[in-house]
């Protein structure tokens, strides 16, 4: 299924339509393959737009003091940058979607939104 989301103008868009997309692919348990297209790059200007996670649902992921890890060792480095989970270590924490709207060549945005 292809979703078309290239005329959104704004963050509340952006996730209204991030929600469509976890709505209509998760279909009542029945998974359907969903493929949601946003506004194209444009060369020689920064990111409009920007999902920062590789994938919208994932497991944190936790450097253990004794030099293992918890949760899902290939998030370690977006747990860290991204979310607080520090206060309590579990296994399988959910890392919340975080996007970005009108980034204007910042290395973080200043509008980062993250799904609960």
């Amino acid at each position: 299924m292809w979703l078309i989301s290239r005329n959104i103008t704004s963050v509340d868009e952006m996730f209204k339509e991030i929600c469509v997309h976890i709505k209509e692919s998760s279909n009542n348990g029945i998974i359907v393959p969903t493929i949601s297209i946003f506004p194209p790059r444009k060369f020689g200007k920064p990111d409009s737009f920007r999902i920062w996670n590789p994938q919208l649902f994932q497991f944190a992921g936790y450097d253990a003091d004794d030099g293992s890890w918890i949760g899902d060792k290939a998030n370690i480095g977006f747990t860290k940058v991204f979310h607080d989970f520090t206060s309590f270590f579990l296994d399988f924490i959910f890392i919340p979607c975080s996007f970005a709207w009108n980034l204007a060549g910042k290395e973080k945005a200043d509008d980062l939104t993250c799904c609960p």
